[in-house]
């Protein structure tokens, strides 16, 4: 396994706490990309396929009338206008969906939002799903759980039903239900980023919701790299903490940017062209 003391030690510390420059953001990048073995580039590029995926549902959303266009959430390996040339180039897409979309693009005009959103992510938590053992399976497979606890709880608190996510394991959908919602010290052991994310969510300020969220993948990439110093794990553990720093500076450079305005008139005008 690779020693990457030299660039490790060489990039700076990160603190979700903080909000590095985006430039400062995209040096450490690039700098572990050069330098990193082809072997270890391969497991970070799994962060990327996570971007694309996201960048993928939208720009599909957007593509058949669903929504607005919306920024690509970055970093990412391929432009929007690359996106268009899908059908002529395979390559474009993560391995994952190069079988997948030929059998269902033709589909993909008649879904809803929600269905392109669950069929990708599906792909995607699926393929991670059959990873070797390693940090990158780890890591995705833990941010599924998190997600199928969100479902749960949106499915307890509003009706949400949503087939195509697992949900949270019947106990804690069960303690989800519950008014107040009340979990045993076994679920509480097992699951002990419970109270926070709940508590988030229970506030519905998306703000906040973003911010448990991520610390609590922040916290649990630490935890799959104890004990590594300098390897792999330590360097997957440093992508994995850029990778959230740049969703985070992304979601403030949302509120500083009047998106949420620009796509309420885009809307407006959609409907009066259309009525």
């Amino acid at each position: 396994m690779t020693n990457y003391y030299y660039i490790l030690s060489s990039l700076p510390n990160l603190s979700l706490e903080e909000r590095p420059a985006e430039d400062i953001l995209d040096e450490a990048m690039a700098l572990l990309k050069r330098q990193c073995d082809p072997g270890d580039l391969e497991q970070i590029n799994w962060f990327y396929y996570r971007n694309e995926c996201f960048n993928l549902i939208e720009y599909w959303q957007h593509l058949y009338g669903h929504i607005p266009s919306r920024p690509l959430r970055k970093p990412y390996l391929h432009q929007e206008a690359e996106f268009k040339a899908i059908d002529a180039d395979l390559e474009i897409l993560p391995p994952f969906l190069r079988g997948w979309y030929p059998e269902h693009k033709e589909q993909l005009a008649f879904w809803s939002p929600n269905e392109i959103e669950n069929k990708i992510q599906s792909q995607f938590f699926a393929a991670a799903e059959d990873l070797e053992p390693s940090f990158i399976k780890d890591y995705f497979q833990f941010e599924h759980l998190v997600r199928g606890l969100m479902a749960s709880f949106h499915q307890a608190e509003y009706g949400f039903i949503n087939q195509e996510l697992i949900l949270s394991s019947e106990p804690i959908a069960s303690a989800l239900k519950r008014r107040p919602i009340r979990f045993s010290e076994e679920d509480r052991l097992a699951y002990p980023y419970l109270e926070k994310l709940i508590q988030a969510l229970k506030g519905k300020d998306p703000i906040h919701i973003s911010k448990a969220v991520h610390e609590v993948l922040w916290q649990f990439a630490d935890e799959l790299a104890s004990g590594h110093y300098y390897d792999r794990i330590a360097l997957l553990n440093y992508v994995a903490k850029l990778f959230l720093l740049y969703r985070r500076e992304q979601l403030f450079q949302n509120q500083e940017v009047p998106h949420l305005d620009r796509l309420v008139m885009e809307a407006l005008q959609n409907i009066e062209s259309n009525d």
